[in-house]
């Protein structure tokens, strides 16, 4: 299955976990869309997003319409954002692409 990650929000957390070192450790959230491919199995893939075990993150899932999941992901540090965002989402089943909207640190 096709995964794509894209939006202008994913190459900024991913620029963002570059630049910030371990001085520069703080929450991170970021709000995006999580598209559900057409062929799967929409109710399976909305439990698999909301169990997924994200170590240092918490994760808030709903789906308000059939085929797409609005995600609010909360994390202790951006690296554990950037792993979810590019890693952990898209590898779920189900899951056709994930687009970023917005990210942002601070307590």
């Amino acid at each position: 299955m096709h995964r794509v990650i894209a939006g202008l929000g994913a190459g900024l957390c991913l620029a963002a976990v570059a630049l910030a070192g371990p001085a520069a450790a703080q929450n991170a959230r970021a709000y995006a869309l999580v598209e559900l491919a057409a062929d799967s199995d929409s109710s399976a893939a909305l439990e698999a997003l909301r169990s997924l075990s994200l170590m240092n993150c918490l994760q808030l899932v709903e789906s308000l319409v059939p085929g797409e999941v609005l995600l609010h992901v909360e994390c202790n540090d951006l690296a554990s954002l950037s792993q979810a965002l590019t890693g952990d989402f898209p590898q779920v089943e189900g899951v056709a692409r994930v687009t970023v909207w917005r990210v942002a640190t601070g307590g």
